[in-house]
């Protein structure tokens, strides 16, 4: 199952221009960008099954800002503690801090604003793509050859 979903997290109820531009320019790569909500997040992750799931969340503004702080950032301990998800954050403010001994360098990418949408997703799509191909590589190395000598 080599399979990777990309969802992208609303923080308020309407959509964003940024999700119709990463939406558009993730079709470049054969990506369906699918939107959810931040309460709708726990119960999206219990019925997802594919072996990596991108979550990716943009405030650009302080409203924003505020519902990130409420919703999404008490889940963040419990979401990046496995390798499984990888969140991309989007934001013009600061990066959010847990001081938590989680793997939040591997599992958390703060990128700032400003950034085209295009750079963006190819940034993700190139990241993803190795992270896939690194888990299936055989962790164990090469066989010992010997070279009959005479």
């Amino acid at each position: 199952m080599n399979e990777c979903v990309y969802f992208y997290i609303q923080n308020t109820p309407e959509f964003d221009e940024a999700f119709y531009k990463l939406s558009t320019q993730f079709l470049d790569y054969s990506i369906t960008l699918i939107p959810i909500h931040s309460s709708e997040l726990v119960e999206m992750i219990k019925l997802t099954k594919a072996e990596k799931i991108v979550f990716i969340n943009s405030t650009r503004n302080s409203v924003e800002l505020v519902q990130f702080m409420k919703q999404l950032r008490p889940l963040l301990p419990i979401l990046l503690k496995s390798t499984r998800y990888t969140l991309f954050h989007l934001s013009s403010f600061k990066k959010a801090n847990q001081s938590h001994g989680l793997r939040m360098i591997k599992n958390y990418h703060f990128i700032s604003y400003p950034v085209s949408s295009s750079k963006l997703c190819a940034i993700i799509y190139h990241y993803i793509q190795a992270k896939l191909k690194k888990t299936r590589t055989w962790p164990g190395g090469r066989r010992v050859s010997l070279k009959y000598v005479e």
